[in-house]
């Protein structure tokens, strides 16, 4: 976070493509208010800007060039404008305005590498690449002549990879003549490939639905091999791996190192609910409810320290306000009205990282995993409804854009 509000969205960070999408419109539409140009004659994609002008002199290039600039630099961002261009590369295509044409175009320093051949990799991949390639650069290629130029570092790059293909042009005008048919709802089941497995798993498994959804079958309509159909995912390599270890291990050492467990003080250190560790943050808790003979168990979670959640449950005990809110306070009251002595006690299950803006927040799943835990046990009776396991992730609401704009930065 910068002094002056601004924050930096490293690339390959969380919702990195989102806010850069967003950060695009924004000065999409402060360019267009600024140079009184229509947007269909504005272009941007991440850091690379289009602008399209007919019949200007240039003296009214070099005011636009100004203008451009001067409406980022209100933004806090720098601006590199080529003006006057006939010809300009843009993403992965060359434009030509003189006669209307393109072509592909690659970074001079920016060498081709496709999948091996001899990779770990389905063969059907594999065996597709050649083709995704020659598509794609049919794409990019007005013509034939225009095709012909570009593709022999193409085909280059795939024998290098051990490709043996040719590359052929042909009119995307009549590929786009084909008609569009109906699509069709497909289940996919998607198993981990790997060279080493040598049992066709694809086969056994379509052998199997033909034997769970046979004809006749009052399910057969909705599980067939027309609705449910197998590809394959593959797998981080060697080196994510031992990248992805690495990090979780430093990050944990980092963490036991510098965090500080406690704070209680004087004789209330030995009443401490978690003998010493009420501090730490990021966990999974347990509170056991002990009254006569039977035990009540209630699993939560808290992002940041325990204390400050031990504290919130403690309020809820004490508040008839409070008394609903969470199933642990509502037994507790429960107890408290019918003048049933308990004894509570605190314990820590398990620590996880909050991940919100994504479908798998470890903090989350982590606390789902233990209450179904919690709920096949026989020697507690579980407090946690069915409910919370199909909850969303309660720590993305506070990482919305709204919640880091004033009122002057909204746009109307």
């Amino acid at each position: 976070m910068k002094k002056d509000g601004l924050f930096d969205v490293t690339m390959g960070s969380w919702d990195g493509a989102e806010d850069s999408d967003l950060v695009g419109l924004l000065l999409l539409d402060r360019l267009s208010k600024d140079t009184c140009l229509p947007l269909k004659s504005l272009g941007l994609y991440r850091d690379d800007g289009l602008l399209i002008i007919q019949n200007a002199n240039g003296p009214y290039v070099e005011q636009l060039r100004k203008k451009i600039t001067r409406t980022f630099k209100q933004e806090g961002l720098k601006v590199t404008v080529s003006a006057s261009s006939k010809v300009v590369d843009f993403l992965d295509i060359t434009l030509d305005l003189t006669d209307g044409s393109f072509t592909p175009y690659t970074k001079p320093d920016n060498p081709l590498l496709y999948v091996d051949v001899n990779s770990n990799h389905p063969a059907k991949i594999k065996r597709n690449i050649p083709l995704m390639i020659e598509k794609r650069i049919n794409g990019l290629s007005s013509d034939s002549n225009k095709f012909g130029a570009a593709k022999p570092i193409y085909e280059a790059a795939l024998k290098r990879s051990g490709h043996d293909h040719n590359l052929e042009f042909k009119d995307c005008e009549e590929q786009r003549k084909t008609k569009k048919r109906r699509t069709r709802k497909v289940i996919w089941f998607t198993p981990p490939y790997s060279n080493g497995v040598q049992t066709n798993i694809a086969t056994k498994f379509l052998q199997l639905l033909d034997i769970c959804f046979p004809q006749g079958h009052h399910l057969r309509k909705l599980f067939n091999r027309k609705t449910v159909k197998v590809s394959w995912s593959t797998l981080p390599n060697i080196g994510q791996i031992i990248a992805s270890h690495n990090k979780r291990s430093l990050r944990k050492r980092s963490r036991q190192v510098n965090e500080r467990t406690c704070n209680c003080r004087g004789a209330r250190k030995d009443e401490c609910p978690l003998e010493g560790n009420c501090l730490k943050s990021g966990v999974i808790y347990e509170a056991q409810v002990t009254a006569g003979r039977e035990t009540y168990s209630y699993v939560g979670l808290t992002e940041g320290p325990f204390k400050k959640r031990y504290t919130a449950h403690n309020s809820s005990f004490r508040r008839p306000a409070a008394r609903k809110a969470t199933e642990l306070s509502k037994k507790i009251w429960e107890l408290k009205d019918s003048g049933t002595e308990f004894q509570l006690t605190w314990s820590i299950l398990d620590r996880g990282t909050p991940t919100p803006g994504t479908h798998n927040c470890d903090l989350c799943n982590t606390e789902k995993l233990w209450i179904i835990k919690n709920a096949k046990r026989r020697d507690v009776t579980p407090l946690n409804r069915r409910s919370e396991i199909a909850g969303g992730c309660r720590h993305r609401a506070k990482h919305l854009l709204k919640n880091f704009m004033n009122e002057e930065d909204a746009i109307p």
